[in-house]
């Protein structure tokens, strides 16, 4: 499993192994924590006739993802590091062939 977190932006990337994904959730240790802090959500869709985006259901609703360091990594602080945008990627087993 490789992690990287990229600031100012706050982006957590997790990079996961198809097999470590397996682990995880076999050993259970996949959880969420939700927070009470307000954020805005809206549905997006296609308007075909406008051929434009329109939000639709716009909504106050509480949510926040952080996580916690224990001590500091690079210019990081320890304590809790709130994200904001979280990317998961799960590698692909590929397998290469010799074609000649």
């Amino acid at each position: 499993m490789r992690m990287s977190y990229c600031l100012p932006s706050e982006t957590y990337n997790i990079l996961l192994s198809e097999e470590e994904v397996n682990v995880l959730l076999r050993e259970g240790y996949i959880t969420i924590h939700v927070s009470r802090i307000p954020c805005t959500t809206s549905r997006s869709v296609f308007n075909k006739e406008k051929e434009k985006m329109e939000v639709l259901d716009k909504k106050k609703v509480e949510n926040c993802l952080f996580f916690h360091t224990d001590e500091p990594v690079a210019d990081i602080e320890a304590g809790d590091q709130y994200v904001q945008f979280l990317c998961i990627n799960v590698e692909k087993t590929c397998k290469v062939y010799d074609q000649s």
